[in-house]
């Protein structure tokens, strides 16, 4: 997005739900756990956001990334303000579509 916070130690918090994406990874771990028929598909969404000012609150302070920022000497309410900025002029004035991808992934236990 072009948004360059903290650059010598960023936040870590947006590692933890997007640093598990290795297919391979993944089916090796579902295996190793017993399951099979494991399948990965990603599937195409598209949110409609109506409000980057609230769109960019809830990024950063919906989630322990504000802790972060708090720890690094940052004002939240600058964070979000850039968010935002950097939102809208990806995606244009709100109300906006955002692509977003969801990574499905399905395995069985057996029976």
């Amino acid at each position: 997005m072009g948004v360059k916070l903290f650059p010598e130690n960023p936040p870590g918090f947006y590692k933890a739900p997007f640093g598990y994406h290795d297919r391979g990874q993944i089916a090796k771990d579902l295996a190793d756990a017993g399951f099979d028929s494991v399948t990965i598909e990603d599937v195409p969404l598209d949110k409609t956001v109506t409000d980057w000012a609230l769109f960019a609150r809830g990024l950063v302070l919906g989630n322990p990334i504000a802790e972060e920022v708090f720890a690094r000497g940052g004002d939240p309410a600058d964070v979000i303000e850039k968010v935002e900025a950097a939102l809208s002029t990806r995606f244009g004035a709100a109300p906006s579509r955002m692509p977003l991808l969801a990574t499905v992934i399905q395995a069985q236990a057996p029976a």
